[in-house]
């Protein structure tokens, strides 16, 4: 179904993009300087390893699979975020996601106990699963939204 010679090609493509070299990005990765040669159709590639190399090229594993032809397609739904002083008089003092459905942060004094949680949880995140947990909580809201309007 997935096809090595590709995955391989969108690999050095991207290292060769981001002006590195495939020894080093492997390395960082924890990865042997062999792995994309030792790959074939038949012998591919942990899927934890081909999502550490994306992550490291800063690309999607959707991407170098050949799934799609945008290697950032991981980020594809854009999140904004917007911080302000109480801005609506109700505690909110920002959102978070894209304009047709943001989400509003609350003022630190009217946090529970599980959205501090939930903060601390997004602040430890790499800048990639932030906008992946945003485009997620965003499908959450928008099906919330729907259950709503029935």
């Amino acid at each position: 179904m997935y096809n090595a010679q590709l995955v391989i090609e969108r690999v050095q493509s991207e290292i060769k993009q981001k002006k590195e070299t495939q020894k080093h990005v492997l390395e960082v990765c924890g990865l042997s300087e062999n792995t994309l040669k030792k790959m074939t159709d038949k012998n591919g590639i942990a899927s934890f390893s081909l999502a550490k190399i994306a992550d490291e090229l800063e690309c999607s594993v959707d991407y170098l699979l050949g799934r799609t032809n945008n290697p950032q397609a991981h980020i594809a739904k854009t999140a904004t975020v917007s911080v302000g002083n109480d801005f609506n008089n109700q505690g909110v003092i920002g959102s978070i996601g894209n304009n047709n459905s943001p989400i509003n942060i609350q003022a630190a004094n009217s946090l529970d106990e599980n959205d501090l949680a939930i903060l601390n949880a997004y602040r430890s995140l790499n800048p990639m699963n932030r906008a992946r947990l945003m485009v997620y909580a965003d499908d959450i809201k928008k099906d919330e939204e729907k259950a709503n309007e029935v």
